[in-house]
This record gives structure tokens, C-alpha cells and sequence, in this order.
């Protein structure tokens, strides 16, 4: 991924912080970065970004179709590798989510 990431990083952030309209904020940035910079591998996780903080709205099932969207691209394109991993992070964050643990270690400790 390009500088999205960024975006992402910031979204992560404003997450923890239980600043949604923040994380909202920035996720527009990141769609219209996407748009911008022609960056569709970037695009293709901005479903479940978007999922991440729908998901702390108290929309579960919402934060689920959005998760789901992310991951049938990676199914699409046969980006196993990559499924496997957003699909560990997604069932990581739905857990923490349930459990209330600090969002910002799960998500990045596959990454790590």
C-alpha cells in the first residue's frame, strides 16, 4: 500500500480515542487520497476501515457487510495471503470490540 496507510494510521488512532467523527473525517481523506492518487489497493481496505469505526458506532451487522466487502475482494482477486490476514484482523477487532480491549495493539500486531 501506498500513503494510505497514513490515513489508516490515523483512523487506528481516533478509534482508541473513541473520536468517531474524527475517524470519519479522515477516512474521507483516504477515500479521496485513493481516489486522487489512482491507489486501488489502498480502495480495496476502505470497506473495512469504514467497518472498524461503524463496528464502535454500535452497528455490528452493518460493520460486518462492510468487512465482508473487503474480503470478497481479496477473494476475487485471489489474494489469499491477504484474506487471511484482514480476516484475522477483522475477527481480532469484532473480539476486542466485544471484550472493550485497547483497539490499536490488536490491530497492529500482525503487522509487527
Amino acid at each position: 500500500m501506498k500513503c494510505a496507510n497514513v490515513y489508516f494510521s490515523a483512523i487506528t488512532g481516533f478509534i482508541v480515542r473513541h473520536d468517531l467523527a474524527k475517524a470519519w473525517q479522515t477516512w474521507r481523506l483516504a477515500k479521496s487520497f485513493c481516489e486522487t492518487e489512482d491507489d486501488a489497493e489502498s480502495a480495496l481496505c476502505l470497506p473495512v476501515m469504514a467497518g472498524w469505526i461503524t463496528l464502535h458506532e454500535g452497528h455490528e451487522e452493518k460493520a460486518r457487510a462492510l468487512f465482508n466487502e473487503t474480503l470478497h475482494y481479496f477473494q476475487l482477486l485471489h489474494f489469499k495471503k491477504t484474506y487471511d490476514r484482514w480476516h484475522e484482523i477483522i475477527e481480532g477487532q469484532i473480539t476486542a470490540y466485544h471484550q472493550q480491549m485497547p483497539q490499536y495493539f490488536v490491530f497492529v500486531t500482525p503487522y509487527e
